[in-house]
């Protein structure tokens, strides 16, 4: 994983791969894990494939919101039951939730 990323780089990937025929929240994901240099496995593009056009046409949130989203929890979610650990993937859920 690299840290040091080019934003203007990650947004134009993000529309070029739109364009070539992925939907909002496929794009997303593809663009981070492109220039994160995440090594995720592309079932996560595939398990965004539910969220376009608002949940699956229904208009009820943004697919790049939804994909955008699954990224944080990514960087930051539980991969685990309890409430978080000390560690970034723990940190943003805790007592709030």
């Amino acid at each position: 994983m690299t840290k040091d990323v080019n934003m203007k780089q990650l947004q134009k990937d993000a529309v070029d791969i739109f364009n070539q025929g992925f939907a909002c929240s496929e794009s997303i994901i593809y663009a981070i894990k492109k220039n994160f240099e995440l090594e995720m496995s592309d079932d996560a593009i595939a398990m965004s494939s539910g969220f376009p056009w608002g949940l699956g046409g229904g208009g009820c949130i943004c697919g790049a919101l939804a994909g955008g989203t699954m990224c944080i929890g990514y960087f930051f979610g539980r991969n685990g039951m309890g409430r978080g650990g000390d560690g970034p993937r723990g940190r943003l859920v805790g007592d709030d939730l």
